[in-house]
């Protein structure tokens, strides 16, 4: 067993460390109240206010560390609806309804974003495309009809062609069908 002198010395440091721990949780550095206050239980457990003092820091880390966890998981919302919508924008729809698929996990089944915002994004892209495909099937029928058109006009030219030639050189070619 230790003298008296020691164990006050050993009371008085694990004091110290106390109240630095208690000056750095007030910073919010509880991460090294947490040594502190493992180091002034190493000088003396049984010092008064010890235990009190472990349950606050773990207290205060554990809202530290659930603090933490929270502003993660909104940083990922934020970015899983950013994606949503950035991919939506470039009508990347399969890469688009992963996010919000993702986004399902996080957010509640009636929140704006999963009932309102993430899928007017996606329809904008589905009409888009719709739109754009439209357009491309539109031209490629004009090109086809104006084709058919030229086609048509040209046969038409060499019948009459044929007939005027028939005609100035009095004699028949063989017969051409109907246009």
């Amino acid at each position: 067993k230790d003298h008296v002198t020691t164990q006050q010395a050993r009371r008085e440091l694990a004091t110290q460390f106390m109240e630095q721990a208690t000056k750095n949780s007030e910073n919010n550095r509880l991460v090294q109240s947490s040594i502190l206050i493992q180091h002034a239980e190493n000088f003396d457990a049984t010092a008064p206010g010890l235990a009190d003092a472990q349950k606050t820091i773990a207290a205060a880390l554990e809202r530290q560390e659930l603090e933490r966890i929270e502003k993660e998981r909104l940083a990922t919302i934020a970015a899983l609806k950013q994606d949503t919508l950035a991919k939506a924008r470039s009508e990347k729809v399969d890469d688009a309804l992963k996010f919000l698929s993702l986004l399902k996990i996080y957010l509640l089944p009636d929140d704006p974003f999963l009932t309102t915002e993430g899928p007017e994004a996606l329809s904008q892209a589905y009409a888009s495309i719709a739109m754009r495909t439209k357009r491309r099937a539109d031209s490629i029928q004009k090109d086809y009809i104006g084709q058919r058109d030229t086609y048509l006009a040209a046969l038409t030219s060499i019948k009459t062609n044929l007939k005027k030639l028939e005609d100035e050189l009095g004699f028949k070619t063989k017969p051409t069908t109907d246009i």
